[in-house]
């Protein structure tokens, strides 16, 4: 009898152990809301990926880790280097392939290739039917029709082109200097035209080496994460990163100085209400470093402690998704944070994940 009573409620942990875990679920799972990946995949040949997290009264209950190639039953591409969600399409821009994958969001099912990219980095929707795409390997911006999936205009920018963010009825985009060096962020207007719409170019503003990330602020500024120099020479010659607001004059009001030459920051991003300033103190492997934009000096603490290479935040409730590449080769992690730091789960992703789209 003993031994029955004991087998019964070793069944019952079991079962409950089991109903506790995220299901690892076939591609017959419903997407939605949660969290969709975007893993780089190797750097040499292979495939990026998407791990779709799904999410439920703010548990991860479904992990779809192949999400793209499990439902249309190719690899996505090399090297996917941003994921955007923009009137009901996902679109992946993968850096080594030179495209831009489109999906559904509901049932991420393959829609369009756009192509005629020479190293396409980042995607910015900025009318309804029209997005931009920065080029880093052409120091171009492409513009895209969201209709024909075709693009249909370029302009020229600085060297290397990054993230681009849309403020003040203008486009701001990071010039991170490709190879060499640059140190502005190029302004264009946004010139409408129906529902398409153009860019035609502002200003250059200078905001120190290697600009790579762009926020705007509650206050309606915008905000520049510039990385600094990395000098790997071995002739100590490194620069450090610097945060720089670019105030509504399109002209630089503060600049906040990392105090390490060798301090060389990356991904900057925001909390939602627009007042806390979140980056990684290292763009290959960092700690999260936290900053309110009416500080006047650079973090003195790590806020998480960790070396993570990617960073986003919910839109909504401000929590935190922390991307871990390990060592570049295996699989990577994702861990979730509440703004005060205190750990809210983790899961394994795909290799080397750069960058999260969040939808709730």
């Amino acid at each position: 009898m003993k031994q029955s009573l004991c087998s019964l409620s070793c069944m019952i942990m079991v079962i409950l152990i089991s109903q506790c875990r995220p299901k690892v679920s076939p591609v017959s799972a419903a997407f939605g809301k949660g969290i969709y990946v975007a893993n780089e995949g190797p750097f040499m040949g292979g495939s990026g990926s998407i791990t779709y997290v799904g999410i439920d009264d703010q548990v991860i209950d479904t992990i779809i880790p192949m999400a793209f190639s499990e439902v249309n039953l190719r690899p996505v591409g090399n090297l996917l280097n941003d994921i955007k969600d923009y009137n009901d399409n996902i679109y992946m821009v993968l850096n080594g392939s030179a495209s831009i994958e489109v999906v559904d969001d509901q049932y991420f099912q393959t829609k369009a290739s756009i192509t005629g990219f020479n190293q396409p980095r980042f995607f910015l929707p900025i009318a309804s039917h029209t997005a931009v795409v920065s080029d880093w390997g052409q120091n171009q911006l492409y513009v895209v029709d969201l209709e024909s999936w075709a693009i249909v205009d370029s302009v020229a920018a600085g060297a290397g082109p990054e993230r681009m963010l849309l403020a003040n009825g203008m486009v701001y985009v990071a010039n991170s200097g490709a190879y060499g060096l640059d140190s502005t962020v190029s302004v264009y207007d946004v010139i409408a035209v129906g529902d398409q719409a153009g860019l035609s170019h502002v200003t250059d503003v200078t905001v120190g080496y290697g600009p790579n990330s762009l926020v705007q602020d509650v206050n309606g500024d915008v905000w520049c994460l510039a990385a600094g120099y990395a000098d790997y020479t071995g002739q100590n010659m490194d620069v450090a990163g610097q945060l720089v607001r670019i105030n509504a004059n399109l002209a630089v009001d503060q600049a906040v100085i990392a105090p390490s030459a060798f301090d060389h920051p990356a991904k900057l991003q925001i909390s939602p209400d627009g007042s806390t300033l979140y980056f990684l103190a290292s763009g290959y492997g960092g700690s999260l470093l936290s900053m309110d934009v009416q500080a006047t000096s650079y973090p003195s603490s790590v806020w998480i402690s960790g070396a993570f290479y990617g960073l986003s935040v919910n839109p909504i409730n401000g929590n935190l998704v922390l991307l871990d590449a390990v060592d570049f080769q295996s699989n990577g992690k994702l861990f979730r944070y509440h703004a005060n730091t205190n750990l809210i789960d983790s899961v394994t992703v795909g290799v080397i994940p750069g960058n999260a789209l969040m939808l709730f």
